[in-house]
């Protein structure tokens, strides 16, 4: 695993994957200063943690215990006082002296925490030692065992700095053999082996173990820069976005718009920045063409489908042209500029003064026709997607319906009736009728979110799937 990290984050210039060699991983590289530093406080935030300090006093305890309960060594007391005082000394340097030593620069400050360390382990060290002259030498042999331990342990905790451990086992090892190797018995020499093998072996655990830290530490110091960038890419993607966003809105009609004969009322909901969501109302002479759309996917690619619709609808509409001959003719100006698969269904709507509504149905869910008396219809024609395939023509077909003053029009997209609850329930439209059936006695502009709150409550508090867009229209004679 470590490997994969390190080779994840050195690379050559041509791209290719460089790995370390065999030697980093016990002599890791020199980390620059400003890295250095954080990497040693780290190693002081490893230092202060209970567990740590808990593990090292309860090791000395216990030896201390045995040597008092199982030596002779009359200068117990002070030997004990000493250590209090050691230990003393190291906590202060360790919470309070780290922050003192700081301005004279971290291999000062770790110079200082090594002589303190050194201190308490050599004051421990050196009176255990003395206890064993009086101590008989099976608790000797115990309490080496106990000290390989401590060793051991030592070879992880202090993996951070190679000189601490050094420090830390130096002050053990050295009293050790000159006890061993200064009797004139077999058992002390095979023990005064015993230590120099506890050099080899732990030294080599904590030369792994501190390579390790290092690699890491650098590891994470490359996902931390990396992660930074991300998310400084994505701040700047998202701005883009909102920058999209307000481009886009303006290609929308207002929420509220007000044109002879005519009063419309308009909402866009994108599920992101963009939305896929389109609609526009767009007026040549003496009618008006309003058209709903809805870009296959979200996202970027569906927001550049929405403005290449308004381009197509712009210059495809005419005063003249029916609905139908508008989506096919429409369909071809899509099949030019979409080159990938992604395609857009469309409602459109021819409204003249007289209250006539010409429509045309590509592919979208059905508008509904909502008179003053309450009754709802679907409005529907055949017709064919825009952007899918290009011999469709004789699909499209007009459907035409007389308004009265008062009759309104709704127009929406599939995000609508395609919101789902926790339970993967659609809203669908006969929800959406049964509601558009008791908002006649509502004023046009509270349909949307009488609507919309409906479908909030739907879903409760299931997350939307897919953009939304409504539109209302009302035929208004009175305001012309």
């Amino acid at each position: 695993m470590l490997n994969k990290i390190r080779a994840f984050f050195h690379r050559s210039k041509d791209g290719n994957i460089k790995l370390p060699s065999r030697n980093s991983y016990y002599f890791p590289k020199q980390l620059p200063e400003h890295l250095d530093i954080l990497y040693f406080e780290e190693y002081i935030h490893t230092l202060r943690m209970p567990l740590v300090w808990g593990t090292v006093l309860v090791f000395a305890i216990v030896l201390m215990f045995i040597c008092y309960y199982m030596s002779s060594y009359k200068y117990f007391k002070i030997w004990a006082t000493l250590v209090g005082a050691a230990v003393v000394l190291t906590f202060t340097e360790l919470y309070w002296g780290w922050e003192a030593t700081r301005r004279f620069g971290y291999r000062n400050q770790l110079t200082i925490l090594n002589a303190t360390l050194g201190l308490l382990v050599s004051v421990i060290s050196w009176g255990t030692i003395q206890a064993w002259e009086t101590m008989s030498p099976s608790y000797i042999g115990m309490m080496t065992t106990i000290i390989g331990s401590i060793l051991g342990a030592g070879a992880v905790i202090l993996a951070y700095s190679r000189i601490s451990y050094s420090t830390f086992m130096l002050a053990w090892i050295i009293p050790g053999l000159v006890f061993m190797f200064s009797k004139d018995d077999l058992f002390f020499f095979l023990m005064g082996l015993l230590f120099l093998g506890g050099i080899f072996s732990f030294s080599f655990i904590n030369i792994m173990e501190h390579a390790k830290q290092r690699q890491l530490f650098d590891a994470n110091h490359q996902l931390s820069e990396t992660n930074t960038e991300l998310i400084q890419k994505d701040n700047e993607i998202d701005q883009e976005l909102l920058f999209a966003s307000q481009i886009q809105m303006g290609i929308f009609p207002e929420p509220k718009t007000q044109l002879p004969y005519w009063h419309f009322n308009t909402a866009i909901l994108p599920l992101g920045r963009i939305s896929g969501d389109y609609c526009d109302i767009i007026v040549r002479e003496n009618t008006i063409f309003v058209v709903m759309a809805d870009a296959s996917g979200h996202g970027v690619p569906a927001a550049l489908l929405t403005v290449a619709a308004k381009n197509v609808f712009a210059n495809v509409l005419t005063a003249h042209i029916s609905p139908a001959n508008a989506l096919a003719k429409s369909n071809h100006e899509m099949l030019r500029i979409i080159k990938t698969q992604d395609y857009m269904t469309a409602f459109l709507l021819k409204l003249h003064p007289s209250g006539l509504v010409e429509f045309c149905n590509g592919a979208h869910p059905t508008a509904l026709y909502i008179s003053r008396e309450g009754t709802v219809t679907p409005l529907d024609t055949s017709g064919f997607l825009l952007g899918g395939l290009d011999d469709v023509d004789a699909l499209f077909e007009n459907g035409s319906v007389q308004l009265a003053h008062g009759d309104r029009l709704f127009l929406y997209t599939d995000g609508v009736t395609e919101c789902t609850n926790t339970e993967n329930k659609f809203y669908g439209t006969e929800r959406l009728i049964q509601l558009m059936q008791s908002t006649i006695s509502l004023e046009s502009n509270k349909i949307i979110p009488t609507i919309f709150s409906d479908i909030v409550a739907h879903c409760a508090g299931a997350s939307f799937r897919d953009d939304i867009a409504m539109m209302v229209v009302e035929f208004t004679p009175d305001k012309q």
